[in-house]
């Protein structure tokens, strides 16, 4: 059992880097965590991200006058993929693998190519601005007739990444 104290405007954050198989998919994490002595403003919260293919990093935040504590244990679930879709359209499991705000890594263009199956179709493409340019691809879902869509940014000629990574 782990207590945390933050004094009046103080913000702390403990992190647990946990290794994952590159493959998983739609990591979630759940912390047991009590507030002993919370203040009007205090609050805490649980995130989850995903700095590299075989890490997940859950963070638990304080701020604000309070005293917590953490049971110990961290939850953390995710799926692996047992079989490869090959179609040329974006599945959920796809997207989770790319999109950060679902558990995704990111990626340059070809590695997100790579898992979408596709290329998707390019909508939007900058200028040059002093060596930066980006560009918008679509990607058809599967089961849908909806898009999802991804920002590559390029500096000085170099790789196309995506928005995020």
């Amino acid at each position: 059992m782990t207590t945390v104290r933050c004094g009046r405007e103080q913000y702390s954050t403990l992190e647990y880097e946990i290794p994952v198989p590159a493959r998983s998919i739609n990591p979630a994490a759940s912390v047991a965590v009590e507030a002993l002595d919370e203040g009007n403003s205090a609050q805490h919260e649980v995130l989850l991200y995903r700095p590299k293919a075989n890490r997940v990093v859950v963070a638990i935040s304080f701020a604000g006058r309070g005293r917590w504590t953490i049971a110990g244990t961290i939850d953390l679930s995710y799926d692996v993929p047992t079989t490869k879709d090959s179609r040329p359209c974006v599945t959920d499991g796809e997207w989770a693998r790319v999109s950060v705000f679902d558990g995704g890594t990111g990626g340059n263009l070809q590695q997100v190519n790579d898992i979408f199956d596709t290329e998707g179709e390019q909508t939007v493409l900058s200028k040059d601005y002093d060596g930066f340019r980006f560009q918008v691809r679509s990607y058809k879902r599967c089961d849908s007739s909806r898009v999802r869509k991804v920002t590559f940014h390029q500096f000085n000629r170099g790789a196309w990444f995506s928005y995020w990574g």
